[in-house]
């Protein structure tokens, strides 16, 4: 109204743009404006209502073109994904056999020279330190390489996974965690390793935002058919810039990610999404972040 008065407007008709789904909430309108006290000829009614229309549908096919792209997107990552977790499969079968074989070389050697080597104390401690790092190896490629094996959507216990993510994680003492709504949830349609994981990197993310101090608060409940479990911390928050591009793949890492492979955000999306659920961001620096975790209900569990 304020705008219209600004620009002299006193007459005006307007169409609104049904949606082919719902013709009772339009999305958008056309309008047409006169400066001057007119009454609009049928004419003007019809030609307005055939632009509308035309309008209409090219919203219309411009949001069927955008869920097709994400659609097509999501398919090409999740296909990208499974080549990956075969490859990643095979090379931890590989790793397994070659370095299971120097463990039991070790071993027979420790067997066959036990005089030799209780003279030799240093090459005792040698030998007991290969067969430890090849062990302590083996976890790391294990827990690596674990988010990108191949997954299948079952009915999975979302408090299990939020402790057992809670335990990997190893907060400081000076992280007070409050639970609220977790044990009530029903079974969600997920990965239970993955899910563990998308929790993990969740909580993990929110101890670096507080600086390992602060209270970090992870509260479930279930509306219609999916159930919702927000991470919420006390950090800094997230500028609004940064929001847009936070669930990016991006090369950029902490050091003490550099140790491990790591996705960080966009793997969470990428898997949430995965099965068939989404992950949403609240945030204001200064106010800390809320991440939302959403995933469909496990049925006739």
């Amino acid at each position: 109204p304020n705008s219209a008065h600004e620009k002299g407007w006193v007459s005006a008709i307007v169409v609104p743009l049904l949606a082919a789904e719902d013709e009772l909430h339009p999305v958008e309108s056309f309008s047409l404006y006169a400066t001057e006290l007119r009454d609009f000829s049928d004419w003007d009614k019809k030609m307005l209502s055939f632009l509308a229309n035309h309008a209409a549908v090219a919203i219309r096919d411009a949001e069927q073109l955008r869920q097709l792209k994400q659609a097509q997107e999501r398919q090409a990552t999740a296909e990208t994904i499974a080549a990956v977790g075969d490859m990643a499969a095979n090379l931890i079968h590989q790793l397994n056999n070659k370095l299971g074989a120097i463990s039991v070389r070790v071993q027979a050697i420790e067997d066959k020279n036990t005089d030799i080597l209780m003279a030799q104390p240093y090459l005792a401690r040698n030998l007991h330190a290969i067969s430890s790092d090849i062990r302590e190896a083996m976890a790391i490629v294990r827990e690596s390489m674990a988010p990108l094996q191949p997954s299948f959507a079952q009915p999975v216990t979302v408090a299990r996974c939020i402790k057992q993510a809670l335990d990997r994680a190893n907060l400081s003492a000076e992280i007070r965690v409050f639970l609220e709504g977790i044990d009530r949830l029903p079974k969600v349609l997920a990965g239970e390793k993955q899910l563990e994981m998308v929790f993990y990197n969740l909580v993990d993310n929110a101890s670096k935002a507080m600086c390992g101090s602060g209270q970090l608060k992870i509260i479930g409940f279930q509306t219609d058919m999916m159930v919702a479990v927000s991470v919420i911390d006390a950090g800094s928050g997230i500028p609004a810039p940064q929001q847009a591009r936070i669930f990016e793949l991006t090369a950029a890492g902490t050091e003490e990610q550099a140790a491990s492979l790591s996705f960080g955000l966009w793997w969470v999306k990428t898997f949430v999404e995965r099965f068939g659920g989404r992950v949403e961001l609240e945030s204001k620096v200064g106010q800390g972040s809320k991440f939302t975790v959403w995933l469909p209900v496990a049925k006739n569990v």
